[in-house]
């Protein structure tokens, strides 16, 4: 049975991918950071479904404390999805 290379472009991209990655965890660390010394205890992180359809979007908001249900409902306001939404401590 023959042995199936690996395409090498294939290989160029998924290294490019990685890279990619990596540098865009290092930028939400830093922006994290950045807020923590401001004084910002946690995120949240939220993917919008728009409830008229159309490509799905995420964003990130920062609170000063521990975010109520209240500022979580607001945030998703536009969302079809009511609870696609993730609470990280800084």
């Amino acid at each position: 049975m023959p042995t199936k290379r690996r395409d090498p472009e294939l290989d160029r991209l998924l290294a490019e991918y990685h890279k990619e990655q990596e540098k865009q965890g290092e930028r939400n660390a830093a922006r994290d950071l950045r807020m923590k010394r401001k004084g910002y205890t946690h995120k949240v992180l939220a993917c919008i479904h728009p409830s008229a359809g159309g490509d799905d979007f995420f964003t990130q908001t920062y609170f000063k404390g521990e975010p109520t249900k209240v500022d979580i409902a607001a945030l998703l306001r536009k969302s079809a999805v009511k609870d696609d939404y993730r609470v990280e401590v800084l």
